[in-house]
């Protein structure tokens, strides 16, 4: 164990990726998590822990906290790389430019594919690709129009052991009087595309309509950033991708005022990562910002008499008991 240590310590401090720049610090963590969990599957080392403070592996942890500590102070992989959300103005500009629509197939498409993400909370290009038709219940004849979605297998819910006592996702989106509410964008979906079966049908350029093909995972995979480019949205600055649909869910309710519960009962989230998705709005960032700046000239003579020193303050209090005092004798 003590030689394992030894030249473990040393391989953390002379890796390299391919192009001989140092790896991310968490990356570097993950390299270390992964030697560790292929030397368990061996007997002999099937008690084997790096991290605890109780193990024999001191020089490791020393060597791996330190060239951690000293990536970070260089600022190697601090930036983190997440999906930017899509604003409002994003999503009306997607139907104002005719991105989104009702009357052609590939509008149709793109609108059923962004609100699959945005209401429903759908990850990435797998769950897109095995997403199924009978996955999605059109109910109308209640008083309450809805579309039910159950989560069969999704990230959070496959089923598996570790899952036996889960129960999968089933949202309720409801009709209102909106034209293009989800409601009806997915129940004229829904009557094109055969009840069971792949969910994503390739769309049709001749008519409204949709063929019996599929659309490929690589096609899913870039639909977000086509949507944008097709509705000359400038994307420079953020982090336009797939998941930024799941984002964009997660981030309107909480900046609506909802509780964890209900974000969580959307997105399937069952860790604390659905905390990750609490972005403050711009308007919300600029206040704070404008809060904190130098105050203006003007503004500098308002808080000066608003600030007044704990003598002044006394001396009013002072005059305040003096006529109640006054005003009960009398």
């Amino acid at each position: 164990m003590q030689q394992l240590d030894y030249w473990l310590s040393f391989f953390v401090v002379e890796i390299r990726r391919h192009d001989s720049k140092s790896y991310p610090a968490n990356t570097l963590f993950n390299i270390v998590a992964g030697i560790q969990r292929h030397l368990r599957s061996f007997d002999e080392y099937c008690h084997i822990s790096f991290f605890s403070k109780c193990s024999m592996f001191h020089r490791l942890r020393k060597s791996l906290d330190c060239c951690m500590k000293e990536l970070t102070s260089e600022g190697v992989g601090v930036t983190v790389n997440r999906a930017d959300p899509v604003s409002a103005s994003d999503e009306i500009a997607f139907w104002n430019n005719g991105v989104f629509n009702l009357t052609t197939s590939k509008g149709l498409s793109y609108a059923v594919f962004f609100y699959n993400c945005k209401v429903f909370g759908l990850r990435g290009n797998t769950e897109h690709k095995n997403l199924d038709a009978s996955q999605f219940v059109v109910c109308s004849s209640v008083e309450h129009p809805y579309i039910l979605f159950n989560s069969w297998n999704s990230k959070t819910f496959n089923g598996g052991l570790e899952h036996r006592r889960l129960c999968p996702r089933s949202i309720k989106q409801f009709d209102n009087d909106n034209e293009k509410c989800v409601y009806k964008i997915f129940s004229l979906y829904l009557s094109m595309i055969p009840q069971n079966g792949p969910f994503y049908r390739k769309p049709l350029s001749s008519a409204l309509g949709f063929g019996k093909q599929c659309v490929g995972i690589n096609t899913l995979s870039t639909y977000m950033k086509q949507i944008f480019s097709e509705s000359d949205i400038d994307t420079q600055g953020r982090r336009i991708v797939n998941h930024s649909g799941r984002v964009t869910c997660s981030t309107r309710l909480y900046n609506d005022g909802f509780d964890e519960q209900s974000v969580v009962g959307r997105s399937g989230h069952r860790s604390n990562a659905v905390q990750l998705y609490k972005r403050p709005r711009l308007e919300q960032e600029k206040a704070v910002s404008f809060a904190l700046d130098v105050p203006k000239s003007d503004t500098l003579t308002e808080c000066q008499v608003k600030e007044k020193s704990p003598t002044v303050v006394k001396e009013e209090t002072a005059h305040v008991y003096l006529r109640l005092m006054l005003w009960m004798l009398s």
